[in-house]
């Protein structure tokens, strides 16, 4: 990763966020991630979860993604509705968003009893081995997953791949912020497109793509927190599992077994750009 930035630790009640170590430009690249180091999955959130578990777990993956994975908020300071008794669950106030989240749940459950003539995407038993992983640890990858992949468009087919991207996953969000996520050369880059970052200011991005409004009941159960009141058009229009049932409808998943395997990586192209 080439970047000129630093994650900042969170204070208490504060998110983690990514601050500029020195000024930028416009049209400067503030962050540059190799597309080696992305994770691509297929199916939903939940069924990568077991892939993510493996990458922590494996001696030879994990040296790969160690410093994200240091960077990460721990399973004992991740706020996710998922994680929450059915009291405090309540509290959302909106029928449709406690359904919603309980179907994650037995979504996640469901995949962590896997069956082996359920043709999963990712196998446990392949991956994990006989390794014994605490539920929390387990409720924190899937919360990992929901919250940090983008939806990747490939240019050709149309046919669209999610994806983790370590490091710019770090990145607030803002939908005022001038910067942009293209891909070029091999890598994902974020792109100043405003007057100019002074040092130390915190470095943001929108997390709306083209024709993609972010609405409050997807703010408020992947990334917990809400919009401003005044984008009315936002609010509560609930179709929280959008996502979820659009990634596991992206294909069969033996056309896309993995990000390491496409025919033509430079003709992923990112929805935010």
């Amino acid at each position: 990763m080439q970047a000129d930035v630093r994650i900042e630790a969170p204070e208490m009640g504060a998110p983690r966020g990514v601050l500029a170590e020195r000024s930028f430009s416009p049209d400067e690249v503030i962050m540059s991630i190799p597309e080696s180091i992305a994770i691509p999955f297929e199916g939903s959130p939940e069924e990568a979860t077991v892939l993510l578990l493996h990458l922590k777990h494996n001696r030879q993956r994990q040296n790969q993604y160690r410093s994200w994975l240091d960077a990460l908020p721990g399973p004992q300071d991740f706020v996710a509705w998922d994680t929450v008794e059915d009291e405090t669950l309540s509290m959302l106030q909106c029928p449709e968003m406690e359904d919603a989240v309980r179907e994650r749940r037995e979504r996640l459950e469901r995949v962590w009893q896997e069956d082996e003539e359920q043709g999963v995407i990712y196998s446990r038993q392949e991956l994990l081995g006989s390794r014994n992983i605490h539920w929390d640890e387990v409720q924190w990858a899937a919360n990992v997953v929901r919250s940090r992949n983008w939806t990747m468009g490939l240019a050709e087919s149309g046919e669209r791949l999610c994806v983790l991207m370590p490091m710019l996953d770090m990145v607030n969000h803002d939908r005022t912020s001038p910067n942009k996520i293209r891909y070029r050369s091999g890598a994902f880059e974020l792109v100043h497109r405003g007057a100019g970052i002074a040092a130390g200011e915190e470095i943001t991005y929108s997390y709306e793509g083209e024709g993609h409004e972010l609405r409050n009941d997807q703010a408020a159960l992947d990334y917990c927190f809400m919009l401003p009141f005044s984008d009315d058009s936002r609010l509560f229009q609930v179709d929280a599992v959008a996502s979820s049932a659009a990634c596991a409808e992206m294909g069969q998943p033996q056309q896309r077994a993995s990000w390491w395997k496409s025919a033509q990586p430079e003709k992923l192209l990112s929805e935010h750009v």
